[in-house]
Formats: structure tokens, C-alpha cells, sequence
């Protein structure tokens, strides 16, 4: 019996570490409207995982950078700026980020990370 209770106890650490791991390794999502000026936490990064537009007849920028930096596929663009997202575009909003989504956007979802700076 103590030879089966001790490989019990393992299999429950072994499951306790595996469940540490795994939640310490998520990802946190979050979507984000068009109603408000959002900023990226510090330490943190928002990484676009999916977009939903609104249909427009005349289409403005999808998204206003006020200040920040955001990488753009491999491109990293800082200061002040507005572009438009072409399909597969990755954009990752590095920490202190201030930006707005544009009224083609309705909404977004984006994943968040620790930058790990």
C-alpha cells in the first residue's frame, strides 16, 4: 500500500507542476471596440489575433496610434500614426501603447503577453 500511495503522491505533483506551467504560460485575451483610447499595461505586449469590421462605403484607417510603437509584420513603426490592416498582417502593440480602433473597426481580439523587458 505505501509503495501505491507514494506513486500516487507523484502522479499529483507531477499533474500540480504540469497545471503550474500551463497557466503561467497562457495567454490572457481581450477584445477591444471602437468607443474608447486604450493603452498597453506596462511589461505588456497586445498581440492582434483577430479583427471584425464594421462595412463601410468610404473606409478610413482601421487603427490611430497616438503615441507608442507597433510592430507591423517585421517592421517596427513608432510615434504618432494611423494605418490599415491588410489581411494576415501581424501587429503586436508593444508596452505604453495609446491608440484608438478606427469606425471601420468594430472590434478586435488581442492576446496578451508579458514582454519579458
Amino acid at each position: 500500500m505505501t509503495k501505491l500511495s507514494n506513486q500516487f503522491m507523484k502522479m499529483v505533483k507531477n499533474l500540480w507542476f504540469w497545471l503550474v506551467i500551463f497557466f503561467s504560460v497562457s495567454v490572457n485575451a481581450k477584445s477591444l471596440d471602437n468607443t474608447q483610447l486604450y493603452t498597453v499595461p506596462s511589461g505588456k505586449v497586445w498581440v492582434v489575433n483577430d479583427i471584425q469590421r464594421n462595412l463601410c462605403d468610404v473606409c478610413t484607417s482601421d487603427i490611430y496610434v497616438q503615441k507608442g510603437s507597433v510592430q507591423l509584420n517585421e517592421v517596427w513603426v513608432s510615434g504618432s500614426f494611423d494605418f490599415s490592416l491588410m489581411p494576415k498582417t501581424k501587429v503586436s502593440f508593444e508596452s505604453n501603447t495609446v491608440f484608438a480602433l478606427g469606425d471601420v473597426v468594430k472590434s478586435i481580439n488581442v492576446d496578451v503577453i508579458n514582454s519579458g523587458k
